[in-house]
């Protein structure tokens, strides 16, 4: 996606990516559920999640395949 903005004579553009991952506030607010139960579901491994540092993050992939009641074939 490109964003055109104008700032007097000059225009920028600027392309933004697609978000590959959800924070956790996101997912909570897609399922309509608290932000401490989507944690829950995170933790005790039902929402594929990630670990990037201190932060815990779902990857849109996963998230989207388990939504969707797709499994992951394990080789």
């Amino acid at each position: 996606m490109i964003i055109r903005r104008k700032y007097g004579n000059i225009i920028c553009e600027v392309e933004l990516m697609d978000k590959i991952v959800y924070t956790m506030q996101e997912i909570a607010d897609m399922l309509g559920i608290s932000r401490s139960y989507a944690y829950e579901l995170v933790r005790n491994g039902t929402i594929p999640s990630l670990e990037l540092g201190k932060k815990r993050v779902i990857p849109k992939e996963k998230f989207n395949k388990w939504v969707n009641g797709e499994r992951e074939l394990t080789i």
